[in-house]
């Protein structure tokens, strides 16, 4: 065996003749050790002997890194309570759309029905990482709504954590701690990414699957991947990377070779037939907004609530077939393909099929520069803005509407939902 695996040569001939096969074997041994130079120890066998390679320091950027930042990530554990009939009220709610009435179980009480509601707690995991002494940043997908934040260490210690900030465009928080004054934590540099390129190493480091403190090494594959389709008030332009990215990784970072975050890894391309195709959120984009998120403050994101997709893509010539427009038209503009109910968008009576041509007298070409016009606005001001529109008929019209915080609206959509819920008291008829 070991001479098939040095030198790839058949050995069954030597078996006729014992002492010629041990010196010939010895021969090839010598040959193959000064060919691979590898220092060897004899170690006995029963019978024979073969040579272990002794333990040798071995280091790379990788591995250097790893001990450098690998302290400074944690992992995130999470507590979310619900009550456990939640999904039933749905159910309920679509029964009695389809019979009129109200169906459930429960304990009739006085002609009326309550139904026992029983708490329910979701557990969550991710990633994050020390940014100084006392914050965490991670993804706001991981902490968002969560009861119970806990910060497990690489120690095996753990701590509580308090959500300061958080955004949930973006998808960026912070989390603060409070440590005691004999445990060091480390931190990781952020870097703003103004000279990050396409090529560049990207280590990422989290808590993928469960697994604790996991590893993986890509590069920086694209610093701004396109898409086809996008909402006019979430911009994604994040860098794009070949390093595995799986669930539980959310909120660790993206660390180039000096061991600088360059992201927060957020999510990952699905797909049976996808692979290495990871997301992070540019640390270019979250450091302007640190400041403000460590005050506990609210990050506006105007909002007009339409789906859009650039006219040269698949999704645009989806829209064209649905609604028998000629497959062949690419006037510049950004094609929408969806509005929002009760977003300025609808209130101002913009429709499936519209082509956006301007803003506010500007003329655009791209999703990214409605996007980018678009939070230019300013919800809590009121300001309102003029959409260059051409109609499915070929009318090329101005419709003016005033954008709206997303979190403003997200909250009134949530709390008309709780208005619209029927009680679930109800009467039995006989």
């Amino acid at each position: 065996r070991i001479l098939r695996l040095l030198d790839g040569r058949h050995t069954s001939k030597m078996r006729a003749s014992p002492s010629v096969a041990s010196s010939v074997s010895a021969q090839r041994l010598q040959r193959s050790q000064a060919r691979y130079a590898v220092d060897t120890l004899p170690v006995a066998g029963a019978r024979g002997s073969f040579k272990v390679a002794p333990a040798t320091a071995c280091s790379n950027f990788v591995s250097s890194v790893v001990n450098q930042c690998g302290p400074a990530v944690v992992k995130i554990l999470t507590e979310h309570a619900r009550d456990d009939d939640a999904d039933e009220e749905d159910l309920n709610d679509l029964l009695e759309s389809l019979f009129g009435e109200r169906f459930g179980s429960g304990e009739l009480i006085g002609g009326s029905m309550k139904k026992k509601k029983k708490k329910q707690v979701l557990r969550g995991q991710g990633s994050g990482f020390f940014i100084d002494a006392s914050t965490v940043l991670t993804n706001a997908h991981v902490v968002k709504s969560a009861s119970s934040v806990k910060i497990l260490l690489t120690t095996g210690d753990s701590l509580l954590g308090q959500v300061r900030g958080m955004d949930s465009v973006l998808d960026v928080a912070v989390v603060s701690i409070s440590a005691p004054s004999t445990l060091r934590l480390p931190s990781i540099a952020l870097s703003d990414c103004s000279r990050l390129q396409v090529g560049e190493w990207a280590i990422s480091m989290g808590n993928p699957l469960g697994l604790n403190n996991s590893v993986s090494l890509g590069v920086v594959s694209s610093l701004k991947p396109g898409v086809e389709a996008a909402l006019d008030w979430v911009m994604h332009d994040y860098l794009q990377t070949d390093a595995a990215i799986n669930t539980g990784n959310s909120g660790g970072p993206l660390l180039n070779e000096r061991g600088e975050a360059i992201g927060i890894v957020t999510a990952k391309a699905g797909g049976i037939a996808t692979e290495g195709v990871g997301f992070a959120i540019p640390m270019g984009k979250v450091l302007p907004l640190l400041p403000a998120l460590l005050r506990g403050e609210t990050i506006p994101h105007a909002m007009l609530g339409l789906q859009l997709a650039d006219v040269h893509t698949q999704a645009a010539e989806l829209v064209r077939e649905e609604f028998d427009l000629p497959p062949t038209d690419t006037t510049p503009g950004a094609l929408v393909m969806s509005v929002l109910p009760a977003s300025p968008a609808e209130v101002a009576g913009v429709q499936p099929a519209d082509l956006i041509l301007s803003i506010g007298g500007r003329r655009v070409s791209s999703i990214m520069q409605v996007q980018q016009l678009v939070a230019l606005a300013r919800p809590a001001m009121g300001s309102a803005v003029d959409l260059g529109l051409r109609r499915r008929d070929g009318s090329q019209v101005s419709v003016r509407l005033t954008p709206v915080d997303f979190e403003d609206y997200s909250r009134a959509r949530k709390e008309a939902a709780q208005r619209r819920k029927p009680s679930r008291h109800f009467l039995i008829m006989p």
